[in-house]
């Protein structure tokens, strides 16, 4: 039988809801068990709903599905955007893969809306992803890798390093056009690049 899982073991929130900076580890480096968290408590206004919010919304992310407004309203009052990052641990037989996924959280108007209250002049706001970031590293029996960056959406290209993209997507300029357009329309829709269909079709 292969012995695989996947963990999340570290999240990281900055400017999320009532949550300046903080972080959170899943990790049990005391104790090899199988789950490392019972239970979550703390005080009122700790976070502890925030890091729910942060989990959910990771899972419209990696679904490829489009974030629901509401999320534009958790960010912090005090900034123009927030910072979520989530570190998982990959086992694979022998291989132990660490693999962080990072991103920005903002808000823009949303134009598509109608209001009801021909009246009212209150905006309505949509949720953007942007700035991703995939990086990863690895152990094995053998072999060792430092973290290093697999695919970063922070640039006027598809993606950096420029030697993953050529790896990943190759060498067609169309190919490249038509992420291009992808990358701007996606963030409009309020979902996230690296995990959507039209990346992941690509991919295959």
């Amino acid at each position: 039988m292969v012995n695989r899982s996947v963990r999340i073991v570290n999240i990281s929130l900055e400017n999320f809801k009532n949550v300046k900076k903080g972080s959170i580890s899943l990790d049990n480096k005391r104790k090899d068990y199988k789950s490392s968290i019972l239970g979550l408590y703390g005080q009122n206004g700790s976070g502890k709903t925030a890091l729910i919010d942060a989990i959910a919304l990771l899972k419209y992310i990696l679904c490829g599905q489009q974030v629901p407004a509401k999320y534009a309203d958790y960010i912090n009052v005090d900034a123009n955007n927030a910072k979520l990052g989530y570190q998982f641990r990959i086992k694979y037989e022998e291989y132990s893969f660490d693999v962080w996924y990072e991103f920005c959280l903002g808000k823009t108007e949303d134009d598509t809306s109608v209001n009801m209250d021909e009246g009212s002049s209150q905006k309505k706001y949509k949720a953007e992803i942007f700035d991703e970031i995939l990086s990863y590293a690895f152990v094995s029996k053998t072999e060792k890798r430092r973290k290093s960056p697999l695919i970063d959406t922070h640039t006027s290209d598809v993606f950096v390093p420029r030697a993953k993209y050529d790896e990943l997507v190759g060498l067609d300029k169309e190919k490249n056009t038509d992420l291009l357009v992808n990358k701007k329309f996606i963030r409009t829709t309020s979902r996230g690049f690296i995990f959507s269909r039209e990346m992941i079709n690509t991919f295959r």
